[in-house]
């Protein structure tokens, strides 16, 4: 629950015939004999490319680490000011940019007439994961509307699971799909919210 090495090898074999030029793939030794300046030409290309491919690599993982990182600030932020989701047993079991997981048990105070679990208390945990995961790139979000259909019963003692994903986001405006789902993976409901953007970050511009 959230809430709650090796060493790189930089050494370079030289040529003796060739001294500063790293020992080339054997395809390229053959080429080199008859044409050297060709030969180092294809090499220095290739190592370049090389090169570039492993910088996208790191930059890529930065970027990535980094919208994660902002994520999980941003919960944590949330969940500081968050009085309703703990009071009824939520957990915040995982965080991303654009993705939030929460899960739930049915107490027997949140049993209905039926039997069942009340609609409402679905909905809340549906709509809480929803909130996490819309305001996990930052910026704070709020609903502007909201739907769900309930598919199934949740029983009392059972563990729900409700699962946010960004389907859509343009400048201020962005829509989730919610499921959640019983302890056997069974489909309970399926909720659908929009956000909109509104003033105020849920973490800081460094």
């Amino acid at each position: 629950m959230l809430m709650r090495g090796g060493t790189i090898d930089n050494r370079v074999c030289h040529s003796k015939a060739q001294p500063g030029i790293g020992r080339l793939p054997k395809a390229l030794s053959s080429l080199r004999r008859l044409h050297p300046f060709r030969a180092q030409s294809e090499w220095d290309t290739s190592q370049a490319r090389r090169g570039a491919n492993r910088q996208e690599s790191r930059e890529g993982t930065i970027m990535s680490r980094d919208a994660a990182e902002i994520a999980r600030l941003s919960a944590e932020a949330m969940w500081q000011e968050d009085k309703a989701s703990p009071s009824f047993g939520m957990s915040l079991d995982s965080i991303g940019p654009g993705h939030a997981v929460m899960s739930m048990a049915v107490r027997a105070d949140m049993v209905n007439g039926h039997g069942t679990c009340h609609g409402g208390f679905i909905f809340m945990l549906a709509d809480s994961a929803f909130g996490f995961a819309c305001s996990s790139r930052g910026q704070r979000q709020v609903a502007q509307n909201c739907q769900i259909t309930y598919l199934a019963p949740a029983r009392l003692d059972m563990r729900l699971t409700a699962e946010a994903r960004e389907r859509y986001r343009e400048d201020r405006a962005s829509i989730f799909d919610v499921t959640v789902r019983g302890e056997a993976g069974q489909v309970i409901a399926e909720f659908r919210g929009y956000s909109r953007a509104v003033p105020g970050a849920l973490v800081p511009e460094s």
